[in-house]
């Protein structure tokens, strides 16, 4: 019976998504009195895909794309919005 190797990277429906202050004072209000931000940019929406071990993954697109904040998120440097990511190994 072959099955199918696990992955060592599973990355399913991530997203991130930041806030977005009109002005700097809409920033300080939410900080000081706890207010959520009037909208949310999203950097990265939906993205999924497995890596077997000796595969290669190549990450390109616009300036503005999501293409660092995905691989942040990956490495464990920022939390997601949603979504998971599985890695079997090290960063």
């Amino acid at each position: 019976m072959s099955s199918e190797p696990e992955p060592v990277l599973e990355v399913e429906n991530l997203g991130k998504s930041y806030p977005a202050y009109a002005s700097p004072r809409q920033r300080l209000a939410e900080l000081l009195w706890r207010r959520r931000p009037a909208e949310r940019l999203a950097s990265l929406a939906g993205v999924s895909f497995r890596l077997g071990r000796g595969e290669i993954l190549g990450v390109i697109g616009p300036n503005g794309a999501g293409k660092s904040t995905l691989i942040k998120i990956i490495a464990g440097t920022v939390r997601p919005s949603s979504g998971s990511v599985r890695l079997r190994g090290r960063v």
